[in-house]
């Protein structure tokens, strides 16, 4: 049986929606449980895997579509082990999985193309192709993640704040490099524009369970410093925020 329209659907877009739906099955099990079931986690990291494995895009369409829907149940959801939490979450896990995807599927490429001698295969290296921007980030990229080796090695700094500043100035830079990667054409330009306003509509249900419940969800993990109710969550109204001016 198929699904309406589904069908009609490219593969990108396909492999985009089966993970968002993946994670979300995860993130919706940890939410009702208060826990980290890795039963669950596991088999639907896999079978996330393998679709952006195969479609790199749809692993940075989704991780947008996700952070904007799921907001801190996906980006600050902690690994824990034996009750030791880790800092590492599952956008952490999902932007690297598309980072080795992409450069796999362009190392593959290249190598086809050297392979069958094809008029692109001399094409300027990554790197050279990197403007003053890219390079700038780059390079401040690399001196992030040089301090902190340097802060463990002397053992200036605790290791996990250490860590979550790395991630924070040096790590979470790599999803401007996927775009840069990953967003190359006219039509890949409007597909991102595509999913974030996708994001901004799909928002709205959690504006209208915030008017049912006369209160917004997860409002309480970004309280107000007056008085007031509020029917959206500050990351929600962000992100829908965004989408409408990236819409107009």
């Amino acid at each position: 049986m198929q699904i309406p329209y589904f069908h009609h659907l490219d593969h990108e877009l396909r492999g985009t929606i089966a993970v968002v739906a993946f994670i979300s099955v995860f993130i919706l099990v940890a939410f009702f449980t208060s826990s980290f079931p890795w039963i669950v986690f596991l088999p639907m990291l896999a079978c996330a895997t393998y679709v952006i494995a195969k479609h790199p895009r749809a692993g940075l369409y989704s991780t947008l579509l996700l952070t904007m829907l799921w907001e801190r149940f996906f980006t600050l959801q902690s690994l824990s082990i034996g009750g030791h939490v880790i800092k590492v979450y599952p956008l952490d896990i999902l932007l690297v999985i598309t980072a080795l995807s992409t450069f796999t599927h362009w190392a593959l490429e290249r190598k086809r193309r050297h392979l069958y001698h094809h008029p692109e295969a001399n094409a300027p290296q990554f790197l050279s192709s990197f403007g003053w921007f890219e390079k700038g980030l780059l390079l401040f990229c690399t001196l992030a993640t040089a301090f902190f080796f340097e802060s463990q090695i002397i053992g200036v700094r605790e290791p996990s704040i250490a860590f979550s500043t790395f991630k924070n100035y040096a790590f979470y830079a790599l999803f401007t490099f996927l775009i840069l990667g990953l967003i190359r054409t006219p039509h890949h330009v409007r597909r991102l524009v595509h999913i974030l306003l996708a994001g901004g509509i799909a928002i709205l249900i959690f504006l209208a369970i915030g008017f049912a419940r006369g209160n917004g969800l997860w409002t309480e993990f970004t309280p107000l410093s007056t008085a007031g109710v509020r029917y959206l969550a500050f990351p929600h109204a962000l992100y829908i925020m965004i989408a409408m001016l990236v819409g107009i």
